[in-house]
Formats: structure tokens, C-alpha cells, sequence
């Protein structure tokens, strides 16, 4: 009870301490349809990434934040990036990958060998992705990947390890509505859990846990994220929801629930 107390309170103070960021604009020559921020060459540094229909463009960042643009000419891609966009290396090939998420489908670009050029792979199966991510849903070490469905239940693609993708759904939420993503792991078990912002058809938001397995188990009743909202991101509500995880343990004490209430407040998007 006292770790999980002093734990909350720590965190309090964290955020209460942090200081503000100061960014600086830099212009990127030519750059337009910037999708992804990725280290695309290994270097340590964030690049800009800004994807096609037959090609995508690198923007690669160089010492003193000069960039330097490299054009990929690809296959056709059956479904372009008009929804939704993630890059990880899926093949393990030490090369990233792009994923596309269109209003019909996903398409795969997969880098080759020595990362030198891409081969199109879309996926038969109707999907109108509002969010794509690149995660390792099952725990086996191989990267998955996973889309936001938004006129049916979520969608993923299971890595076999034998360079195969294996369309799955169903068990990540099973109905539509399906529009922001995010995966972290809520309570430090190892497997990532899952987020989805859901707005539409069916507005109540999903909390799913990773029974470490790949299956998912939705807490968000029990944790009050369900609450019917029309939401449309993720990206600032997991915070507030690993506070919630974190404060509603058994425990925690009444001052850790009042102290991390007050980190929820604070790190709550305004």
C-alpha cells in the first residue's frame, strides 16, 4: 500500500514539475504530405516520411536539422494513406515497412532486403481504416499490425513468422464505431494493451486488456471510460486512463486515489 501510494504521489509530482518545451520551426525543402515521424536509416534521428500511391518520399534528418529528401518508387498501391498511416519493421529485416490505411482497405509496403525498394500488398478483406498501428499484440516477438474499423468490428493482421500476415477480427471490440488507437501497457504485465476512441455507431470508448496471449478483455466499464462520448482520438486519453488504472487498485490508499485523481485532471487534453 505504501509503494503504491508513494508511486502515485511520485508521479503527481513529476508532471506538476515538468518544464515547458520551447519548439523551433524548420522547413523542409519540397516537403508536403508529411504522414510519419520515424527513424527510417537507423541513425537516432527522426525522419519525415510522406506517402503515395506508386512512390513515398523520405525526408532524412542530418546534423543541425538539415533534411535531404529520397523518393521510393513502389508498386500501385490498391489502397493509399487518405486514413490512416504507421511504419514498423514487421519482416524483421532491419528495414521499416509502411503501412496504408484507405477507406476501402490496408496495403502493405514492404522493404526489401537492403531497404532499397518496396513491394505492394493489400489484404482482400473490406476494412475503412480510421487507425493503423504496428504492434506485437500476442507476445511471440513478431510485429502485428492492427486497424480501426469503423463500420465493423477492429481489425487485426497476425504475424506468423514465416512472412505471412493472417487477417483476424473480432476480439478487439466487436462493433463499429472504431476511430482512435493507442497500445501501452497499462499494468506493467508485459503485454500491450489497448485503447480504441469510438465515436458514431456505437460512442461507448474500449479499454482492452492483453491477457498476455493476444486475447483482449474490455475493462473500460469498470475503469469509466465508457461513457458514450463522441471521441475521435486516443492520443491524450491513455494518460488519464493509466492513472485510473493505477488509482483504482485495492492498493491504493484514500491520498494515492486523491493524488492521482489530480493527475488525471492534469494531464487530461484541454
Amino acid at each position: 500500500m505504501k509503494k503504491q501510494s508513494a508511486f502515485c504521489l511520485a508521479l503527481l509530482a513529476s508532471t506538476a514539475s515538468i518544464a515547458q518545451v520551447a519548439f523551433t520551426n524548420v522547413s523542409i525543402p519540397g516537403a508536403s504530405g508529411i504522414q510519419g515521424a520515424v527513424d527510417m536509416n537507423n541513425d537516432g534521428r527522426d525522419d519525415a516520411v510522406m506517402p503515395g500511391s506508386a512512390s513515398f518520399r523520405v525526408a532524412y534528418q542530418g546534423n543541425g536539422a538539415v533534411y535531404s529528401t529520397t523518393t521510393f518508387p513502389t508498386t500501385n498501391a490498391d489502397n493509399t494513406a487518405s486514413w490512416s498511416f504507421a511504419v514498423g519493421d514487421w519482416d524483421s529485416n532491419g528495414y521499416r515497412d509502411l503501412l496504408y490505411g484507405g477507406g476501402s482497405g490496408a496495403t502493405f509496403m514492404t522493404a526489401n532486403f537492403d531497404g532499397t525498394a518496396y513491394t505492394e500488398f493489400s489484404p482482400a478483406q473490406y476494412i475503412f481504416s480510421q487507425r493503423t498501428n504496428f504492434v506485437d499484440l500476442n507476445n511471440d516477438g513478431h510485429l502485428d499490425a492492427f486497424v480501426c474499423h469503423d463500420v465493423d468490428a477492429n481489425v487485426s493482421f497476425m504475424n506468423n513468422g514465416a512472412g505471412q500476415l493472417v487477417h483476424t477480427q473480432g476480439g478487439y471490440g466487436s462493433t463499429c464505431g472504431n476511430y482512435g488507437s493507442i497500445f501501452t501497457d497499462i499494468n506493467n504485465d508485459g503485454a500491450m494493451d489497448l485503447f480504441v476512441a469510438k465515436c458514431g455507431c456505437d460512442p461507448a470508448d474500449l479499454m482492452m486488456l492483453n491477457n498476455g496471449d493476444g486475447s483482449f478483455n474490455n475493462i473500460a466499464i469498470a475503469q469509466g471510460l465508457a461513457d458514450s462520448h463522441q471521441s475521435w482520438s486516443s492520443a491524450g486519453a491513455i494518460s488519464i486512463t493509466m492513472a485510473t488504472w493505477m488509482c483504482s487498485s485495492a492498493a491504493a490508499a484514500a491520498v494515492a486515489t486523491s493524488s492521482c485523481a489530480t493527475m488525471a485532471r492534469a494531464t487530461s487534453p484541454t
